[in-house]
């Protein structure tokens, strides 16, 4: 069947918006109307088109991989769907390899965080690390103490997450403006921000968390010091029997909780889009995106693509 690539989506918002409602069942109506509002951006919205329609999405951001010393600009799939109607005819397969493509010609990696392995495997993503849930019961965590936690007023916390991923020598760290875009709509899709203080008042940790059937899903974690971590925790504790904390795949709440373990959970995937430059830039051989991180064994961390 005749079908159309674009490398952007420009003109079509109402057809993505409807796409995205009739294509991604975790989302809500809400969080699609938040994500289309603070995260969308048209000029790299890769679609494909059949009987005049958006039935395929990628969306692509570009960011810089931070490797230890080095930095290297990275194509991000950071969401992807296809039209219930059109799935198992190959639309995210020819999607993907546009993008694919596209990248090829400009950066010398894709990266992306996602559980849909065995989709982008066959698309030469290998699985680098996996991400990490932990379920904590009330009774593992203590009181708060030495400072408060209350509800975001606004403040900027921009230097508590650059601060916070800083500790990770593999990153993708955000801009100012692409972090406060990401707390928009955080907020606008029903998440709930709260910033831990010391007793000075000084910000020294934030949390994005949602409740769900459960407990309390802690979505997003920051923090300078232990404390500011386990007061955030404490916090929601109060409210809660169950807490579930996601991280990314070197943050060790084993460390704080005795008794505590970890789920595997979203895998970090690489695909090389140009091995051979990328080992030449390097001064050394690359041949899979395992021999890259193999190459830089730091501690990561992917908690905002």
């Amino acid at each position: 069947m005749t079908h159309v690539i674009r490398s952007e989506s420009l003109g079509l918002d109402d057809e993505i918006r409807d796409l995205l409602e009739k294509s991604m069942i975790g989302m809500s109506e809400k969080e699609v109307g938040a994500w289309m509002d603070h995260i969308y951006d048209p000029e790299n919205m890769f679609v494909m088109i059949r009987d005049d329609r958006p039935v395929s999405c990628i969306q692509v951001k570009h960011r810089v991989l931070h490797l230890t010393n080095r930095q290297l600009t990275v194509s991000v799939p950071v969401l992807f769907c296809t039209h219930p109607d059109y799935r198992l005819q190959r639309c995210f397969g020819k999607l993907m390899e546009a993008v694919i493509a596209q990248a090829s010609a400009n950066d010398l990696a894709l990266l992306t965080v996602s559980d849909q392995v065995k989709v982008l495997e066959k698309r030469s993503f290998f699985p680098v690390a996996r991400c990490r849930e932990y379920w904590l019961d009330r009774i593992q965590i203590p009181p708060l103490s030495d400072g408060s936690v209350r509800p975001w007023r606004g403040e900027d916390l921009y230097p508590v997450y650059q601060g916070f991923v800083r500790n990770f020598p593999i990153r993708l760290e955000l801009s100012c403006d692409e972090f406060e875009a990401h707390l928009a709509y955080l907020r606008a899709a029903g998440r709930r921000i709260w910033v831990a203080v010391d007793q000075w008042t000084h910000v020294e940790g934030f949390a994005v968390t949602l409740p769900v059937s459960t407990g309390i899903r802690f979505e997003l974690l920051a923090y300078e010091n232990s404390r500011a971590l386990v007061n955030l925790l404490a916090r929601q504790a109060r409210y809660t029997q169950t807490l579930v904390v996601r991280t990314g795949p070197n943050e060790a709440l084993e460390r704080l909780f005795e008794g505590v373990v970890h789920r595997p959970k979203d895998s970090v995937l690489v695909r090389l889009t140009n091995w051979q430059l990328l080992s030449r830039w390097l001064n050394m051989e690359l041949r899979s995106p395992q021999a890259l991180f193999d190459a830089f064994p730091a501690a990561m961390w992917f908690g905002l693509l």
